[in-house]
């Protein structure tokens, strides 16, 4: 998602991202930006994770603070350069989640017939 945004929309997303103002507020076209590219990034995360599924196979999560957890790896890397992220690394990361929030049935069984350990 970050590799294949265009730049334009990737300027706009750190503009509206940006501080607020020093008295706390924000200007109402700076929100209404802010507000559109945060949906825009966000919307396939909140499909996948509200959907019947993933509350069935999933522990009760913050959905924010998953997001969080899944996509800011790939944003640290992406800003920083330090490191170019794979499929093979993205899979990792989401495997390590799922594995820390799967859903355990009585008597251990895990909620999901998927083995989601990281490989």
């Amino acid at each position: 998602m970050f590799a294949e945004a265009p730049l334009h929309l990737t300027t706009l997303a750190w503009v509206s991202l940006g501080p607020l103002s020093p008295d706390g507020k924000d200007a109402g076209h700076t929100q209404s930006l802010r507000k559109r590219v945060v949906d825009q990034y966000r919307q396939p995360f909140d499909t996948i994770l509200q959907s019947p599924q993933a509350r069935d196979e999933l522990d009760d999560f913050d959905v924010e603070l998953a997001m969080c957890q899944l996509v800011g790896p790939l944003a640290f890397a992406r800003m920083t350069g330090l490191h170019t992220m794979s499929r093979h690394h993205c899979e990792h990361i989401v495997d390590y989640f799922l594995t820390a929030h799967q859903r355990m049935r009585p008597g251990g069984q895990p909620a999901s017939a998927r083995d989601f350990s990281p490989k």
